[in-house]
């Protein structure tokens, strides 16, 4: 199948957003601009929620749906994720860390977004109208040594695990209304969670029910082509709604982040505004790029998005993520060994980003790509010739056809 190649140059720029957030010199006040890469994550849901809702749309007459899906998916997933879990602990172990077991067990289970929210708050904030005031925090100047930090990005992969869990059904056996309702409704409930679970810490923004929408957005732009496809909407609206959804997205969070404290080096996140409104304005924004890359996929305005090495980048960045912050610390602990180096934030960074790259490279040509081969062949998702006499229609791709392309997800 047809892969848009522009998706995995949006994922090289998430990765790298990411990047810049967790390996930033913090004692330079001039990068603290990097602080807003984790929206990176953000970018990564959002092209998540649209690519899987697409496959799930084209398994609904697959006879056997929740087995190639949630297969396909504990291929590409867990041989990758449990490898790098084992590595984490087993690098804390060596470097005397301690490592709880509630939290081991949470990310082993892929549990850990389901912390973050207390019913105890919202109930106070619902039925004694009291709490809703909690003061901001200045920006977070962390700098990481413990290969435990490791383990707290996983709160994402369990995100994107119970999203699998919960959106199989829905779209596989919900009729057209439950499904586009399904999807809808989380872009007016997770900011209202958010507004009643909201401390300074921001807890909120790493639980699941509080960041649903992010995915949810990805599978409204999912279900908008899919209308496009079937001529009840034209692919003009979609592309002149992108164009102004962008602009108007982009300038909201700016002024939004303006009065939440940016310039007066507040955590944005720990401010009650953001935590209601900012998420939804980036999912918007993330969204209309997306639409756009896929509108224009091929088109001389995204071949910036083409460019090889960025599109290779993006097909390793679930590796990346998952072993960049053990490897920062790793090249952190190696430099420390030398003794004084100058500039030791920004060699440490550059470093860091480069044993990333190979060793996610590495991990791709021998350890996953074998795996993903033996995914297409034993589980793909083209309908496999049934023994009735009445051949049974086969199934598409593995992402609803867009414009006549179709779009192909790991």
């Amino acid at each position: 199948m047809h892969r848009i190649k522009e998706l995995d140059g949006l994922r090289a720029c998430a990765i790298f957003a990411v990047f810049l957030v967790h390996f930033r010199p913090v004692q330079y006040p001039i990068f603290n601009f990097m602080t807003f890469g984790w929206a990176g994550v953000d970018l990564f849901f959002v092209i998540s929620g649209f690519l899987i809702t697409g496959i799930l749309l084209n398994l609904r007459q697959h006879p056997t749906p929740f087995r190639q899906f949630y297969w396909r998916r504990a291929l590409r997933i867990f041989p990758p994720y449990y490898f790098a879990l084992f590595l984490i602990l087993l690098l804390a172990r060596v470097h005397g860390e301690v490592i709880s077991r509630h939290e081991q067990a949470s990310d082993l289970f892929f549990l850990a977004s389901l912390d973050g929210v207390s019913l105890k708050l919202i109930l106070s904030r619902l039925f004694l109208h009291s709490g809703f005031h909690v003061a901001p925090l200045p920006l977070d100047l962390h700098h990481y040594v413990l290969f435990e930090r490791g383990l707290r990005i996983f709160w994402s992969l369990s995100v994107e695990e119970l999203f699998y869990l919960f959106w199989a059904p829905v779209v596989l056996k919900g009729s057209t209304r439950f499904i586009v309702f399904c999807s809808a409704a989380p872009l007016a409930i997770c900011p209202v969670i958010r507004a009643l679970s909201h401390t300074s810490y921001y807890m909120e923004s790493g639980n699941f029910f509080a960041r649903f929408d992010s995915l949810a957005t990805g599978a409204c732009l999912a279900l908008l082509f899919l209308a496009v496809k079937r001529g009840v909407v034209p692919m003009r609206m979609v592309e002149r709604g992108a164009l102004v959804v962008m602009p108007m997205s982009a300038f909201a969070l700016v002024l939004l982040c303006w009065r939440c404290g940016v310039f007066r080096n507040i955590q944005v996140k720990s401010t009650f505004s953001f935590a209601v409104f900012g998420y939804s304005l980036i999912a918007l924004f993330c969204a209309s790029i997306v639409a756009l890359c896929v509108r224009w996929s091929n088109s001389q305005i995204t071949r910036v998005l083409r460019f090889e090495p960025l599109v290779y980048l993006g097909s390793i960045s679930y590796t990346m993520y998952l072993i960049h912050l053990p490897v920062y610390v790793a090249v952190g602990i190696g430099l420390a060994h030398l003794g004084q180096v100058p500039q030791i934030e920004i060699i440490q960074g550059t470093l860091a980003i480069s044993f990333t790259i190979v060793l996610a490279g590495l991990s791709w040509k021998y350890f996953e790509s074998p795996i993903l081969k033996f995914k297409d062949r034993k589980f793909s998702l083209l309908e496999r010739k049934m023994p009735s006499r009445a051949q049974a229609p086969r199934v598409q791709a593995e992402c609803p056809q867009i414009d006549g392309t179709a779009v192909r997800a790991e």
